[in-house]
C-alpha cells in the first residue's frame, strides 16, 4: 500500500493576515461611486445627520486592493435622487450580509433594482434582498434586540474569498477584551468620501463599560480609528489562526464619532437565521413587519439617553 502526506495546513485554512497587519500604502478606488461628504453647515441638525447613510472609518489604514479584507464589500444604494452608499461582507459566492437600515429607504425595503454590490473590483447586480422582520430602525427601548441585519443574493456569484461565519452554538463573540477589526467605505477623517476601503482596529468591552444598549449589541472602541456615519453593515472580524471570523456588523452610535465606543451587531445571535436566508429561493421578508421610519423619534429618544451634548444614529 502506499501512503501519502499532506503536506502541513493543506487542509487547515491560512491563519488571517490581521493576526500581524502592519499599515499599509496606496488607494485603489470604487469606480462609479457617488463621492460623498459630511456638510458642516451650521443649520444641519442631529436629524439629518441621523438620516444620512454614508460609510467611513476616521484615521483608519487603507486596505489596498483590498488585500487584507478580500470579503468586504462596497454596497449603493440609489432611489431616484436619493444615494446611500453603505458596506457588507461576502459570506457565500453569492450572499452579501449588511445592515437592515442600508437596505432601507423611507420607511420600506428597497427593491434589487436599486442597489449595486462591488466587490474585489467587480460590480454585482442584486436577485433579492432580506431585511429582518424585527427590524424598528434602531429605535427604543434597549430591552429587545436591534435585529439591525439584512442579506442580499447576487444575480451572479464572485469568485472572492468569503469570510467564516461564527459557530451558532458556540459562546457568544467576541468575548470582552477581544481585539477585533471594522472596515468600511467612504468617508475619512477628511469628511471627504475617499472610494477606498478603510480599516480600524477596535476592543470589546465588557457590558458594564458602556451605556445600555440593544439586547444584540456588542460595544467595542479604538483609539487608532473610529467608525462612523454610514460605515454600517461593514464587517467586525475576529482574526484567528484559521482566517477571519465575521463576529459583528457595524450598527450604530453617537453622532459625534469620536466618542470611544459604538454599538455593532453580535452575528452569533443570527447565524440560524442566515442560514434560512441563504437555504431560501423566495423574495425578501416582507415590509409589513418592517417598522415604519421615524427619524426625529430616533434622533431625540438617542439624544436624550447619551446626553445633551451628543446625538445617535445609524453608522
Amino acid at each position: 500500500m502506499v501512503t501519502f502526506s499532506l503536506p502541513a495546513g493543506a487542509l487547515t485554512p491560512p491563519p488571517s493576515a490581521l493576526l500581524n497587519a502592519p499599515p499599509t500604502n496606496g488607494w485603489t478606488a470604487v469606480p462609479g461611486a457617488h463621492s460623498l461628504s459630511n456638510s458642516t453647515d451650521a443649520d444641519e441638525d442631529a436629524v439629518d445627520q441621523a438620516a444620512r447613510i454614508e460609510t467611513r472609518v476616521i484615521q483608519g489604514d487603507p486596505d489596498p486592493r483590498n488585500e487584507l479584507f478580500p470579503y468586504a464589500a462596497y454596497l449603493q444604494l440609489e432611489a431616484g435622487e436619493y444615494v446611500a452608499t453603505c458596506s457588507g461582507s461576502l459570506v457565500a459566492p453569492d450572499w452579501v450580509v449588511s445592515a437592515a437600515h442600508c437596505l432601507m429607504h423611507e420607511g420600506t425595503q428597497a427593491d434589487p433594482g436599486q442597489l449595486g454590490v462591488w466587490i474585489k473590483g467587480r460590480w454585482h447586480n442584486v436577485a433579492a434582498v432580506f431585511v429582518h422582520q424585527g427590524f424598528d430602525d434602531n429605535q427604543p427601548p434597549f430591552s429587545r434586540p436591534g435585529y439591525d441585519i439584512g442579506m442580499l443574493k447576487l444575480s451572479q456569484a464572485s469568485d472572492a474569498p468569503t469570510v467564516a461565519l461564527p459557530a451558532a452554538s458556540g459562546p457568544p463573540l467576541p468575548a470582552p477584551g477581544d481585539t477585533v477589526y471594522a472596515a468600511g467605505f467612504g468617508l475619512d477623517d477628511t469628511g471627504l468620501n475617499s472610494e477606498v476601503l478603510r480599516y480600524t482596529d477596535l476592543t470589546a468591552f465588557d457590558s458594564g463599560t458602556c451605556p445600555q444598549s440593544f439586547l444584540d449589541n456588542f460595544c467595542a472602541g479604538g483609539v487608532t480609528g473610529f467608525t462612523c456615519q454610514g460605515d454600517s453593515g461593514g464587517p467586525i472580524v475576529l482574526p484567528t489562526a484559521t482566517g477571519d471570523v465575521l463576529v459583528g456588523l457595524t450598527s450604530w452610535g453617537s453622532l459625534d464619532c469620536t466618542v470611544p465606543y459604538a454599538y455593532y451587531t453580535r452575528l452569533t445571535d443570527y447565524v440560524d437565521q442566515m442560514n434560512i436566508w441563504m437555504s431560501s429561493g423566495n423574495a425578501g421578508s416582507s415590509n409589513s413587519n418592517v417598522g415604519t421610519l421615524n427619524i426625529n423619534q430616533l434622533a431625540s429618544a438617542v439624544q436624550a439617553w447619551m446626553g445633551q451634548q451628543l446625538g445617535g444614529g445609524n453608522r
